[in-house]
């Protein structure tokens, strides 16, 4: 059975440090995503472009997608999120144009597969720029406290459980 296990990191290098760690784990770059706020400009692609050829940072360890959300701005993600998150915004993004771009990020991430409580979580501190990192794991092979624990080393923080009403 997978599971997902999310973090969100307040730096890209703590980011980077935990997806490290899960890869010394064995755990497969299709098993693991990254999804993070692009900072602009040139800076950012060069950035990305020059880690793809050197073999350091996120950048380098899979392949990069950008996604524009109108309203929210420039995201980019990486894994197995990728291809699900740039298809979602397209169709969030052209929805947004029509009536407005308010909960758009929460929406996609929803939209993902994330519960509604991670979705709002995640989707703010992304766009406070912070980086989400998410490992599905195969429950037989990985333990999910075995990953919280990976994700709290490295200063990620899982979403706050929802409130009880």
């Amino acid at each position: 059975m997978t599971e997902r296990i999310s973090a969100i990191f307040a730096s890209e290098e703590q980011a980077e440090a935990a997806v490290n760690e899960l890869r010394r784990l064995e755990l497969s770059d299709n098993r693991i995503a990254i999804v993070t706020r692009h900072s602009g400009g040139d800076h950012r692609k060069q950035e990305v472009e020059t880690g793809l050829v050197a073999g350091a940072g996120l950048g380098a360890i899979f392949g990069l997608a950008a996604f524009l959300i109108p309203g929210v701005g420039p995201f980019i993600a990486a894994g197995s999120l990728a291809p699900v998150l740039v298809n979602i915004a397209g169709g969030a993004a052209a929805g947004a144009i029509a009536g407005g771009a308010g909960g758009l990020l929460e929406s996609v991430l929803e939209r993902a597969g994330f519960a509604r409580h991670e979705a709002e979580y995640f989707g703010s501190q992304l766009e406070e720029g912070a980086h989400l990192v998410v490992a599905d794991i195969d429950s037989h092979q990985y333990s999910a406290p075995q990953i919280h624990e990976i994700f709290a080393q490295h200063g990620g923080q899982p979403a706050p459980e929802p409130k009880a009403i």
